[in-house]
């Protein structure tokens, strides 16, 4: 894995960007036509004075127009930002990436998992039978399925399990259903049984067939906890509730966002009144029950009507969004699939990297500006000297130099800015800390 995250980065160092295809295309254009512009000082100057003041002032259009600094002012920026949030536990997937991230005007985000927890605390809160099973084989059951897999869902039943000192047995064979839940083999005394953990949908997809819920399963659904229906052999044999805990960062980071004017919204595919409740404590809106392709659909909506979206979540059914969205957003907790497909993966499990990886990627594209802004300014003052014979070929040298130098400096005080610490973090919040376990 390690491996692979190295790869990545070396990857993204060298993957050019928009900015670095169009000084590469300039650079096409300005070579020639310097050399055009240095024979035809040469030929003015030799039939206005003599041929030693021609060949000066041509050596000088050639020296001053040198093109370092236009070819370092984006390259060396973006290995400076991607190798600072290397530092800060953020893998940036390539310098287009952190150029496209500085142009996102909407945040979508995935629900459990990446805004919130189920069952931090208290892990499984109530087992409901809804068959004959007794609430600790059809929990045993769960979790040895569940522990098959890393999701946040499946952590509290696995947890809550082995608190009842319930062993789990062995799995022979395991598939997700993307978006709905998890279904597999166990081998238990009596022999092998299916078993299915996950939403309503994925009840229905399998047709379990049972008794139907009763109503304290659907008041807690209306109160917006987390629900897992448990079938064996196609049939429901119990519900497990999980109380569901936000993520502590979660107000904070969504409020900055909004208060920076992006749009932000929630993608889920809980349940609608899980997800609203979570809408409604983070003051942004949310929209449940969406199955992978419905968050596709949702994403290219938000799109169209606020331009370039940025997806964050951690789960398996989250992959294709992230994938299709402008710059897509993980943890390296979550899916594996997501670490593959995600423009930026946070080693760091701090939602505030979220914003700081913005700060950096505004930034880093202001110093561009920067850079790019000198390089042409500087080769168009020194071309006007030159070319009047106000510049001799020795300064032309050293103004060449000084000018490679100045978007080297600009560069690297990128990786002095104060960009891995959130505005008036320390009169609101506190330094944000940055010495949490990356992996």
């Amino acid at each position: 894995r390690l491996a692979r995250i190295e790869a990545l980065i070396q990857d993204a160092i060298s993957q050019p960007t928009r900015s670095i295809r169009l000084a590469e295309s300039i650079l096409r254009y300005l070579i020639p036509s310097i050399a055009v512009l240095a024979v035809a000082t040469f030929v003015g100057w030799y039939w206005a004075a003599d041929f030693g003041t021609a060949l000066r002032n041509a050596l000088s259009v050639v020296l001053i127009s040198c093109p370092c600094a236009l070819g370092l002012a984006t390259p060396i920026v973006l290995l400076v930002a991607i190798t600072q949030a290397a530092k800060h536990g953020i893998l940036i997937r390539s310098g287009e990436a952190l150029e496209k991230l500085a142009g996102v005007q909407a945040f979508l985000f995935d629900k459990t998992g990446t805004l919130s927890q189920p069952g931090t605390r208290s892990g499984v809160t109530a087992v409901w039978p809804l068959s004959d099973r007794s609430a600790d084989e059809v929990l045993g059951l769960a979790a040895s399925v569940e522990s098959t897999v890393r999701h946040p869902l499946a952590e509290p039943v696995v947890r809550s399990a082995q608190a009842r000192g319930l062993a789990t047995m062995p799995v022979l064979s395991t598939r997700i259903v993307a978006g709905q839940g998890i279904v597999g083999v166990v081998e238990t005394d009596g022999g092998p049984v299916e078993v299915a953990v996950g939403n309503e949908a994925l009840m229905t997809t399998l047709g379990a067939v049972g008794a139907g819920a009763p109503m304290a399963i659907q008041a807690a659904h209306t109160a917006g906890h987390l629900v897992l229906h448990v079938a064996i052999d196609r049939h429901l044999a119990a519900a497990l509730v999980l109380e569901e805990q936000m993520d502590d960062a979660a107000a904070e980071v969504t409020a900055r966002l909004r208060a920076t004017g992006y749009h932000v919204a929630i993608l889920s595919g809980d349940g609608s009144a899980a997800a609203a409740r979570m809408g409604e404590r983070l003051g942004i809106s949310a929209t449940g029950e969406l199955t992978p392709g419905d968050k596709v659909q949702a994403l290219t909506e938000a799109r169209a009507a606020h331009g370039p979206v940025a997806m964050v979540g951690d789960g398996l059914n989250d992959a294709a969004v992230i994938a299709r969205a402008d710059v897509g957003i993980t943890f390296a907790t979550g899916a594996g699939l997501n670490l593959e497909v995600a423009d930026v993966t946070l080693f760091n499990p701090d939602l505030r990297g979220i914003v700081r990886v913005r700060q950096l990627a505004e930034r880093a594209q202001r110093k561009i500006r920067q850079n790019l802004g000198w390089a042409f300014g500087y080769n168009a003052v020194g071309l006007l000297f030159a070319v009047s014979g106000l510049l001799h070929p020795f300064f032309s040298v050293i103004a060449m130099v000084l000018s490679s130098l100045f978007v080297t400096a600009n560069a690297f005080s990128l990786g002095r800015s104060d960009w891995a610490t959130l505005p008036g973090a320390a009169a609101a919040v506190g330094p944000v800390p940055l010495n949490k376990p990356y992996i």
